[in-house]
């Protein structure tokens, strides 16, 4: 298996919060960390349409080494629809959780999907790939 696929939808959260930018934007920049993923590139985020228009929205991705996070806001529908995909393996109910918690959300439904079961894998082989890579973006970090 090449990778975790999280998908979360999320019901009746806090309008307010699902249409803060800077709020959206601080929880792609923090989620990395939470389960302990390597972000290579800062939260993009955009709105999407405009208030009062019922399907008006924030959408935001972060690219992370392991692959990325990317969620869709409704704040009209109190609704979020967020994706986690990585190569790596991470903590899902914790992830779960801090979106839940991040955005006041009362229900979630989820999936996960294992993907690339006939990707060639070495475990080994990644596992040093990624060590080089992560030792290569803190130097340049320092």
């Amino acid at each position: 298996m090449f990778g975790l696929h999280l998908t979360l939808e999320g019901y009746e959260g806090d309008k307010t919060l699902l249409g803060d930018i800077e709020h959206c934007r601080k929880i792609l920049d923090k989620f990395p960390d939470v389960i302990k993923m390597t972000k290579i590139m800062g939260p993009q985020i955009l709105q999407d349409l405009e208030s009062p228009h019922p399907k008006w929205g924030i959408s935001g991705v972060v690219i992370i080494a392991e692959s990325h996070i990317a969620f869709h806001t409704f704040p009209e529908d109190n609704f979020i629809a967020l994706d986690v995909f990585s190569c790596k393996s991470f903590d899902v109910e914790l992830a779960m959780s801090f979106i839940k918690e991040s955005f006041g959300l009362k229900k979630i439904d989820h999936h996960i999907f294992s993907r690339g079961f006939h990707y060639p894998r070495d475990d080994e082989e990644n596992k040093k790939i990624m060590e080089a890579e992560r030792s290569k973006l803190v130097a340049s970090l320092a």
